[in-house]
């Protein structure tokens, strides 16, 4: 499957510097793909299961700091995408699939995918692929099949030069803990945006609090009161509280106080709209310079 598309408009920051075009291939359900005409605000619209989600996640590897590894685990994580008997183990034992990133769901050696950011400085190039195992290249010498050979992933930043190894278990699984123990991380440059990604789910309570945290008391609070008030002019102040009656589920601990109201109201009786529409402004408030990716901003 081919898809090319310069539909876009309105780019996403890569620091100080905007991506114009971004380039997939072989990534999940892309075998290629091409976005031009990227601006600083893209709205994406496809059918379910076309890929926007995909994409969203190509830029966030493409552009977000950190280890790559680390992010391909919370990517793989955040789908859900376990082995189907891996499921009730903790987190630290079980594995996740890797061969769900590669367009065609399997891999083997030479599986690869490759994804490729243009701004106005040049080029931010990352890409992933499956090779044998140190141990097992002097076996594939003398053997046309491989299948059953240990295999490792390896990842390759061009722009910074870098190279990282990681062994899969037997069955081409990623396991967290061999995540954390590598030493070997490619880490993007410290002066590179932060990229949040928000899900479907939006933000967790620990998550918003940590954002209003930043926002509270500034100039800021007032434009996320501001937001708020689209949906209901009544809103006049939010407000975190510490009990632990309200840090409570997705949605527990922010309170909203209304025009002549006599006691502050849980925004999650304000319906699923309140809390996604907060958790875009509070999230667009703490991306600022960086990238926000929101999947499925209609949500709610």
């Amino acid at each position: 499957m081919e898809r090319r598309c310069d539909c876009a408009r309105n780019g996403l920051f890569l620091g100080r510097k905007m991506i114009r075009k971004l380039a997939i291939r072989g990534y999940r359900g892309f075998q290629h793909l091409e976005m031009a005409g990227l601006e600083q605000v893209n709205l994406l619209v496809g059918m379910n299961n076309s890929g926007k989600t995909a994409f969203l996640e190509a830029v966030e590897l493409v552009a977000g700091g950190g280890s790559r590894f680390e992010q391909l685990w919370k990517t793989l994580a955040r789908r859900g995408e376990w082995f189907p008997d891996e499921h009730d183990k903790p987190a630290r034992a079980a594995e996740l699939d890797v061969s769900q990133l590669f367009f065609g769901r399997s891999i083997s050696t030479g599986s690869s995918f490759a994804i490729e950011a243009n701004d106005e400085e040049g080029k931010k190039r990352v890409l992933a692929r499956i090779e044998a195992a140190e141990s097992s290249r002097e076996q594939l010498l003398y053997e046309e099949e491989i299948r059953g050979l240990p295999l490792e992933m390896v990842i390759e930043s061009a722009d910074l030069g870098e190279r990282v190894a990681i062994p899969l278990t037997s069955r081409g699984g990623l396991r967290k803990r061999t995540v954390l123990g590598s030493d070997q991380r490619i880490m993007m440059n410290e002066e590179e945006p932060s990229v949040t990604f928000m899900t479907t789910d939006s933000l967790t309570a620990a998550t918003a609090a940590e954002y209003w945290k930043a926002i509270v008391l500034t100039d800021e609070e007032q434009l996320v009161v501001d937001a708020l008030r689209i949906l209901d002019d009544r809103i006049m102040r939010l407000a975190f509280v510490g009990s632990s009656r309200y840090d409570r589920g997705s949605k527990g601990g922010l309170l909203v106080k209304y025009e002549g109201a006599d006691r502050p109201i849980p925004i999650g009786s304000l319906g699923e709209g309140m809390w996604r529409l907060f958790s875009i402004a509070v999230a667009l408030i703490s991306a600022r310079g960086g990238v926000l990716l929101v999947d499925e901003i209609d949500t709610g």
